[in-house]
């Protein structure tokens, strides 16, 4: 599908990436996943990007991603608009469309620069913001993924530091963060 407007054209392909093995995740076994495929065109620039929703991961699905980019009939504009209007609801979505939007930087790396290097570094007030806005109580100890074999040491030495016992995540679009349970004296 390509159209347009003032504002841009797109197109998109859906995909079923099948795996060699099945992937066994804390939600259950997954065996293929959906991907939309993204092109876009705005002021004589091309862009790509990869909606990528897991399945049973709280996010829009394949589908709902699909019908959001048929019902903008091919205008840039217009799927930014519906995307915009979603707040926050379609988070896939809004990633490919920030890849398309940064293409050419994208690109200018030619492969030199691991995915990691293209995330943003959370600062200490960023943290503590995350952390006060879920109402954690242990301490949050967030590494920026801009250096990840310094990340990867200082988790290292934070956990093996700490006689509580820790647990890591590693979330697709933030940064690595290491929990640790602290019982209250």
């Amino acid at each position: 599908m390509l159209g347009g407007m003032n504002g841009g054209k797109f197109e998109f392909r859906r995909v079923r990436r099948r795996f060699r093995q099945p992937l066994v995740t804390g939600r259950g076994v997954v065996e293929a996943a959906d991907r939309l495929l993204l092109r876009t065109e705005a002021d004589g620039q091309v862009g790509y990007g990869e909606a990528a929703p897991w399945p049973g991961f709280p996010t829009e699905d394949a589908d709902a991603i699909a019908e959001v980019l048929r019902g903008a009939q091919g205008s840039l504009a217009r799927l930014r608009a519906s995307v915009d209007a979603a707040g926050g609801a379609l988070p896939c979505l809004a990633a490919a469309l920030s890849s398309c939007a940064h293409w050419t930087e994208i690109e200018s790396f030619a492969g030199a620069l691991s995915c990691a290097g293209l995330l943003p570094a959370l600062t200490a007030e960023a943290v503590d913001a995350k952390a006060a806005a879920r109402s954690v109580s242990a301490p949050i100890l967030a590494l920026s993924t801009r250096y990840p074999s310094a990340a990867l040491a200082s988790t290292a030495s934070a956990v093996s530091a700490g006689s509580s016992p820790a647990q890591g995540r590693a979330p697709a679009n933030d940064s690595i963060s290491v929990q640790c349970a602290h019982e209250d004296s």
